[in-house]
């Protein structure tokens, strides 16, 4: 059974009279040790694909699935839940609380789940390189060091799918290459990701690429 699913997804979005079609009936599926990179024009839908697969953002049609879990057409709490269970989401910006710090941001995503683990907290930080800025605010780290703290938070509470906008897309290279170690870290372990990326070089890593233009899938290998 795929860790996740979507299935025939459509999205529109109103302003006035106009109507944008942001999904055009979009599917896919991802397996356990996989991962699947989203690559795109700007405006193509690829954010909003991320969205409706962590339930984010509610499709106009269509279903998105994780495990045995139906995603979609939830109340928001139930949504919420299995988000915070099954699924770790790295966005572009506004990934940590500002008022917390690495630690608890950390701590915080665990107790969401239920899965409080000292060790992995402690082993996350040390894999990034970042232990000694545990006790930090978010507001004192580098744009790189808070890159590599929010996906230590997606990996807090070992998520069965990673979703990923852009995870390098403001990082220097070393960091690059540090936030591609994990990922593949991940996926051989066991998880599935699914990442947004103009990156060709994290595209590389990837299992497959789903190439997407005004929100259809025009490639999927």
């Amino acid at each position: 059974m795929p860790v996740l699913t979507a299935n025939d997804l459509y999205r529109f979005y109103h302003a006035g009279e106009d109507e944008t079609l942001a999904l055009r009936g979009v599917s896919l599926a991802v397996q356990a040790k996989e991962m699947v990179a989203v690559m795109g024009p700007s405006g193509s839908g690829k954010s909003t694909l991320l969205a409706c697969l962590a339930g984010l953002d509610e499709p106009d049609g269509g279903y998105v699935q994780v495990l045995e879990h139906r995603l979609t057409r939830r109340p928001e709490t139930e949504r919420s839940a299995l988000r915070a269970r099954y699924i770790g989401i790295m966005l572009q910006t506004d990934n940590l609380f500002e008022t917390l710090t690495v630690e608890e941001n950390l701590l915080l995503s665990m107790r969401l789940a239920g899965k409080v683990d000292r060790r992995r907290l402690d082993y996350l930080l040390g894999f990034i390189g970042l232990s000694d800025r545990r006790k930090e605010l978010p507001s004192h780290l580098s744009g790189g060091e808070e890159a590599r703290i929010a996906l230590a938070v997606a990996l807090a509470a070992d998520p069965a799918v990673l979703l990923l906008d852009e995870p390098t897309g403001e990082v220097d290279g070393e960091t690059e290459l540090r936030i591609m170690e994990l990922i593949s870290q991940y996926c051989r372990s066991g998880g599935a990701a699914v990442l947004v990326t103009h990156s060709d070089a994290l595209a590389r890593q990837a299992n497959r690429t789903i190439r997407l233009l005004d929100g259809q899938v025009t490639n999927n290998d």
